[in-house]
């Protein structure tokens, strides 16, 4: 089919692209599985995402879905930013680089990229590469090409009071995340802080697990981790704490990630959905909070009120690294993930333990009041703060029935490492009248008569500014809140 766009940058993209997506593999499920899309890729490659879309969303569980769907919509998917290159097909936007991304990065989130991984990274690269702009060494040099943008996009990048505009988006971007930080509970039982420990001492204090108290299923204990992050350039020279250099490595914005919407996972109106990094900051993180909000009761109490008076934004628990390598060299994994973790407490204490050959990254980005209830993890967790500071409490597996854990069954996707306690349903937020103030009241006896226990739980807790990071030992129950526009890094391992 004949492009039916002139721009010499797209069409050389779509031939070098069209050319790496022609190579032929003989491994290919596409071949035995779905022979009768191979012929409409180049005609309509969007039917093909649709019908593998359709296949891998009626399966349950996702764990199920054959391999050939999810291949079948990478390829789709790739055969459509072709399209999409050459101006072919349907109309979708005003950004055809926006709709590229789009495409591709359902690609990467939704189906793994299967089998197109090397080259969608490729694309992503020349994309990115064509998006910035450089200046010429000299008067006589051309500035390299870029990326042609429609009078829509184009704007000033006048700094007008301290924000400046980003071609791509339609709102002025801050030099910094909002200052807003909410008041943290007074640490009645601080979690021991360590600077520079060796890894000689962090094994040491693994170790006791198994060298005094084998039986102790609370041992090795939480500690906090300082001056093991200096060296990032996440905290220096490319620092994630200016939002221009956050939008600069998701090409202005553009990249889709997937965040929950709510409360939390565990309440009522929770959702998910895929959105774009740029809309993802305007609505949920670049947001200035009044000042009287977020008053928190200088008790045990904790409140998770919504940080924007809605619906929190969280881009929770995701692989934002694999998702954009670019972002992975900014951070490097802490040496205490290399030492020798001690095994697991035994059932019931951890009913699961999932290997895991090398660290497992996920990233944690989003505004004041974020929330991750009450749960265990089946690793070892070193949980880096890069951005804002997190409140975290943490109580011993030996604690596990004063808190209440979900039932097997009680749930459709097994929850058993999760908590019924909803620690901010007890909380107070700010101020408030007699009316108010008779109603918490009331919310706190009913709480009280549904888990008598709970006012047992033992806990240490903890305050994570940027460049600190929290072991938490596996078995041991977490309840993480933000204080403020927060970006974090777990790390898990075993």
């Amino acid at each position: 089919m004949t492009p039916r766009t002139t721009d010499p940058v797209r069409l050389e993209l779509a031939r070098q692209f069209r050319a790496r997506l022609s190579v032929k593999r003989d491994y290919d499920s596409l071949h035995e599985q779905c022979p009768s899309h191979l012929q409409h890729f180049e005609t309509s490659p969007e039917a093909a995402t649709n019908a593998a879309h359709r296949h891998i969303h009626s399966i349950f569980p996702f764990t199920e879905v054959p391999h050939h769907w999810f291949r079948l919509y990478t390829e789709g998917s790739c055969w459509q930013a072709v399209e999409i290159l050459e101006a072919r097909g349907r109309k979708r936007s005003q950004d055809w680089l926006f709709d590229i991304v789009n495409v591709l990065d359902r690609a990467k989130i939704i189906a793994g990229a299967v089998g197109r991984l090397e080259d969608i990274e490729w694309l992503f690269a020349r994309l990115t590469e064509a998006d910035s702009p450089r200046e010429p060494s000299s008067p006589q040099q051309a500035p390299n090409p870029t990326i042609v943008r429609t009078p829509e996009q184009k704007s000033s990048s006048t700094e007008v009071r301290g924000h400046r505009r980003v071609p791509t988006l339609d709102f002025d971007v801050p030099d910094r995340f909002p200052d807003h930080t909410l008041h943290a509970p007074n640490l009645r039982f601080p979690i021991p802080r360590r600077h520079n420990l060796s890894m000689t001492t962090f094994q040491e204090h693994l170790d006791i697990a198994k060298a005094k108290k084998a039986d102790d299923v609370d041992l090795p204990t939480p500690l906090v981790l300082t001056g093991a992050l200096e060296h990032w350039p996440a905290l220096s020279e490319r620092p994630w704490s200016d939002p221009h250099y956050l939008l600069s490595k998701t090409l202005g914005g553009r990249r889709l990630v997937p965040i929950e919407t709510g409360k939390h996972y565990m309440a009522a109106g929770w959702g998910q959905g895929l959105i774009s990094f740029g809309e993802f900051m305007e609505e949920y993180v670049l947001i200035e909070l009044p000042d009287s909000d977020g008053e928190a009761a200088a008790d045990e109490s904790i409140s998770s009120e919504s940080s924007s008076g809605g619906k929190t934004g969280y881009l929770a628990q995701h692989d934002l690294f694999a998702q954009i390598p670019s972002l992975r060299a900014d951070i490097a994994i802490p040496d205490y993930c290399h030492t020798d973790a001690p095994p697991a407490p035994p059932p019931p204490f951890v009913n699961r333990v999932d290997k895991v050959e090398e660290p497992q990254l996920n990233a944690w980005f989003g505004p004041a009041n974020t929330v991750s209830p009450v749960h265990t993890d089946p690793y070892h967790n070193i949980f880096a703060q890069v951005v804002g500071s997190k409140y975290v409490r943490l109580y011993a597996p030996s604690e596990r029935e004063n808190l209440y854990p979900r039932r097997n069954g009680q749930d459709i996707v097994p929850m058993e490492n999760n908590s019924n306690i909803d620690i901010g349903e007890i909380g107070k937020a700010k101020p408030m009248d007699q009316r108010e103030f008779d109603k918490l009241e009331k919310r706190r006896r009913v709480f009280e008569e549904k888990y008598p226990r709970f006012k047992n739980a033992k806990y240490v807790e903890t305050v994570l500014g940027p460049g600190e990071c929290l072991y938490i030992p596996i078995g041991w129950w977490h309840y993480v809140r933000s204080l403020s526009p927060s970006f974090s890094v777990s790390f898990w391992w075993n």
